[in-house]
């Protein structure tokens, strides 16, 4: 209250005060530029809200022009002095700004803020602030930024009133307040991202950085990399903008090409040497201390990795890749997507076939004309087996699932057993506030399983005889027998068939007068669509309720999963991302909620009674403390244990891909997976039965990944469920198999698994096409 009323007499007093002035600039503006004095625009105001800015015109409205020559001399003056932004003060009266704030940017900005930089909207934008008074437009996006959110952090009246001294002393001196010749800064909206977080996209930033380049973030669909911290989203989002490949491997380069939309940025590290006469390729780029010579020319998205020497009249094709410290003499050809190993060396004037591969360390010393492997010292072709087409008839000793337990875990386990406090103590308080942090909720109460979670919100509800909750039957049991447990019954909702979540289409259709509540899963760790799941729960005033027992660390366009939903479930059995041997926890931002499963977790105890006095009927759902213990040292090392796991499907994905026989669960553009399972769903005409037996007898654990619910027989007795239309999870629910996963797994067993998969479909394949061809002959 009292900023707001500062802000309102503050502003209306520099109105009455400077209204000569704006009247002169505004006849002057009006003899100089014409029609319209004013410049309006829609600009991001507290928590997201648009509203329309109000400045002096200071171009000319012919959008045909550059930024330069659109600028008039009077409008570059009335920017230098910061005399455009006054009329500003009237949306400081409306309420839509502040004297002191981060200053409103342009809407269509929004979705390029993280969660964290989203924070700069929590309050009202200012006429000035921390940034301005810092460089204003001459300094970076990051900066800015990060003084916007050290202003929301520490914001305070004498803060503002400092800032507003040092404005004015500013504009004064006209130091520091805009950038040079008036103009603005580059749009945030058309940043420089990089596609790929891993090693090399960490080596491309270092190149961007040395070079001054500011990157706004990394691109990558799924490998959270070396720079996960900085990963933005999916390949293939911000189509348009800046972007330079961060991806070493050749083929994936072409096809993201070929397949994407952006302006490839060339990149030239400060600490190469390039010849003045060399012509440099679209996208390509020359890292740290490399050498191009005079004449050569380098075509498109072309790596000269760090240390390579490409002597004069060179030619590199598109897409070929000069590793570290290797050596091309006078006159080479390199075809296009060619690797030159690392070391390697080609003598003057040889010229090297298309797609071919050097080795490290091997010397060319004739031209190679075909497309293959060449090794040694002369290079000679190496033929390799095609291992797609083996038939591996070893055995490995795998594991379905294997949990992740260090010194760290047991040491933790240990102390608390040290102790001699072995419940209701304080690890179970640490665990929950770690995962309260991690789904960004108010509250997390840690309970004994992820089952009991789902009955302590149901009971929380009031959901109970007579009502109806609508869930998917392709999940686990516990998403289903819990409502049968308060009283309620289950209305079966079909899957979407890419991602094997609920649809929310069927959702709608099921809606009666009965529904209390949706009950969602996030389905192997993939998201539901909670955005329109939410949307629909508030057009008909129903509870939300997400199962996401399979999906800890998972999220949708950045927002965590766990904070979208009435309340949420995570669930710490060993086989899970993370475990605390038995285990589940709520997590809500329901004040009602969250008190209630607090009571009933604990024998109905509440917060404000005695040991002895109980609110309400409960239960004893409690975790022990050797539990949260063990779940805090776990959730510590999340990131990484998701990587892991990710790190394995991507192995699976690359064996499996393009395969006939199979395909596998996909992930919607803006959704991040936290791999719980790796499931791959078998083509129509296969008996999943014949295929898991045939695996386990290769020494290969396998399961069927779900049998949907409602064909359970302890269901069929209790309701009829002959006529319930549930297509696409009676389909999927028939085909899917989950293979062996865990964050264990090595290349070596993932092809093992993947290589035995193939060979039984292609025995499949053939067994069913003889028996088709003899059914023909007798026909």
């Amino acid at each position: 209250m009292i900023k707001r009323g500062f802000d309102f007499t503050f502003s209306l007093l520099a109105l009455i005060l400077l209204s000569p002035l704006l009247l002169f600039v505004s006849f002057i503006s009006f003899f100089v530029l014409g029609k319209p004095v004013f410049f309006k625009q829609k600009r991001i105001g507290k928590n997201g809200n648009e509203f329309n800015i109000l400045k002096f015109r200071t171009m000319s409205e012919d959008e045909c022009l550059s930024e330069v020559e659109r600028l008039s001399p009077w409008g570059s003056f009335l920017r230098k002095t910061s005399i455009d932004e006054l009329p500003e003060l009237f949306n400081i009266l409306k309420g839509e700004m502040s004297l002191v704030g981060p200053r409103p940017l342009l809407v269509e900005y929004l979705k390029f803020y993280t969660a964290k930089e989203n924070a700069r909207h929590s309050v009202l934008p200012g006429l000035t602030g921390l940034a301005q008074v810092q460089g204003r437009n001459s300094i970076s996006w990051r900066d800015k930024l990060s003084y916007d959110l050290e202003y929301v952090q520490n914001q305070s009246f004498w803060l503002d009133c400092k800032i507003i001294f040092k404005t004015i002393l500013y504009v004064l001196k006209r130091q520091d307040i805009n950038s040079a010749h008036g103009l603005s800064m580059e749009r945030f909206d058309n940043p420089l991202f990089i596609l790929g977080a891993g090693g090399h996209g960490k080596s491309v930033l270092s190149s961007c950085e040395r070079k001054g380049l500011e990157v706004r973030g990394f691109l990558d669909d799924s490998y959270k990399g070396v720079q996960a911290e900085k990963v933005w989203g999916k390949i293939g989002d911000y189509q348009g903008v800046r972007a330079i490949l961060g991806i070493g491997n050749l083929k994936l380069r072409e096809e993201l090409v070929k397949n994407h939309q952006y302006q490839w940025k060339t990149i030239i590290d400060p600490t190469a040497l390039v010849d003045k006469s060399a012509t440099i390729g679209e996208g390509s780029i020359i890292m740290a201390n490399a050498y191009v010579g005079p004449d050569t020319k380098i075509g498109k998205h072309v790596i000269i990795n760090n240390g390579a020497t490409v002597e004069h009249d060179c030619f590199i094709d598109d897409f070929s890749h000069i590793a570290p410290a290797a050596t091309l003499c006078g006159g080479v050809n390199i075809g296009k997507g060619c690797l030159i190993g690392v070391g390697s060396r080609i003598i003057p004037n040889c010229k090297i076939a298309s797609y071919s591969i050097i080795g490290g360390g091997a010397t060319v010393t004739k031209n190679l004309e075909d497309s293959a492997v060449y090794t040694g010292v002369p290079a000679m072709k190496t033929i390799a087996h095609k291992k797609k087409d083996m038939k591996v008839d070893k055995k490995i000793d795998l594991s379905m699932a294997k949990p992740h337990i260090d010194e760290k875990d047991i040491d933790g386990v240990v102390e608390v057993l040290k102790s001699g406090h072995l419940s209701l103590g304080p690890k179970v308080v640490e665990f929950e506030e770690k995962v309260r942090e991690l789904a960004q909720t108010k509250h997390a109460i840690a309970v004994s399983s992820g089952t009991a979670a789902l009955h302590l919100i149901l009971l929380a509800m009031d959901i109970g005889e007579g009502d109806e909750v609508m869930v998917p039957s392709f999940t686990f049991v516990s998403s289903v027998s819990t409502i049968f447990h308060v009283g309620a019954t289950p209305v079966f909702v079909d899957i979407e068939t890419e991602t094997y979540c609920l649809d929310p289409k069927d959702v709608e259709r099921k809606i009666t007068p009965r529904t209390k509540a949706i009950l969602g899963v996030d389905i192997f760790g993939h998201p539901a669509d909670w955005n329109q799941i939410c949307q629909i729960a508030k057009k008909h005033n129903l509870y939300t309720i997400d199962d996401s027992c399979e999906a800890i660390g998972a999220s949708i366009g950045g927002r965590p999963i766990g904070s979208f939903a009435d309340a949420s479930t995570f669930a710490f059995y060993p086989n899970k991302q993370v475990t605390t041997g038995e285990g589940g926890i709520i997590v809500t931002s329901d004040d009602q909620i969250a008190e209630r499963v607090s009571a009933l977790r604990n024998q109905g105890r509440s917060s404000m009674g005695g040991w002895l006095k109980h609110d309400y009927l409960g239960f004893n759902y409690r975790m022990s403390e050797l539990s949260a213990s063990l779940g805090c040292t776990q959730i510590d090392k999340l990131d990484t244990l998701l990587e892991m796991r990710e790190k394995v499907a991507n192995l699976y994905n690359e064996e499996l891909k393009d395969e006939d026989g199979f395909r596998l669960q996909k992930i919607k553009p803006g959704f991040k997976m936290s791999w719980f399972v790796y499931v791959v769903t078998l083509e129509q005409g296969f008996s999943r039965d014949r295929v898991i037996n045939e695996l386990e007898d290769r020494g290969i654990p396998a399961r069927a990944y779900f049998d949907p619910i409602h064909t359970q027989p302890f269901i069929k007795k209790r309701m009829n469920v002959e006529n319930i239309d549930l297509k696409n999870t009676l389909d999927i629910g028939s085909r899917s198999i989950a293979l062996p996963f865990h964050p264990f797994m090595t290349k070596e067993e993932v092809e093992f698994v993947s290589l035995n998969l193939r060979y039984i479909i292609k025995r499949l394949r053939e067994d069913k096409k003889a028996k088709d061809n003899k059914m023909l002959n007798i026909a």
